[in-house]
């Protein structure tokens, strides 16, 4: 009997330590033409601000229209438009469960195939 409880116990632990959030910082980079952007439940406003204003200044345009925060400016919902100076466009959308466990956002680069994704990353 006390195996069996210990045996329960173990795989409990390990079953609700698997559902817990994963740590997800955000992600901005820009090399060349190369660019990645990567949010998570951990993305607040204010960067999400900067990322928009970043993207700006190389004519990439991030239309955050619909998008939510919770009270603490951590995202709660996510809807965006990204449009590039080429003329593709690309969208994604994902809630608050979402965006606790996978990266949603956009990459560009111009030698990968394909060479422009949105949506949910690892």
């Amino acid at each position: 009997m006390k195996h069996q409880l210990t045996s329960f116990l173990l795989i409990a632990l390990f079953v609700i330590s698997g559902c817990q959030p994963k740590k997800l910082p955000s992600i901005l980079t820009i090399q060349g033409d190369h660019i990645v952007c990567k949010v998570s439940h951990m993305t607040t406003k204010t960067e999400m601000d900067d990322f928009t204003r970043k993207l700006a200044v190389i004519n990439v345009r991030l239309d955050l229209t619909g998008t939510t925060y919770l009270k603490d400016g951590k995202l709660q919902n996510l809807k965006f438009v990204v449009s590039l100076p080429n003329g593709m466009i690309g969208t994604a959308a994902t809630d608050i469960v979402g965006l606790q466990y996978r990266y949603y956002g956009f990459e560009y680069n111009p030698e990968g195939s394909p060479s422009f994704k949105t949506g949910s990353f690892e």
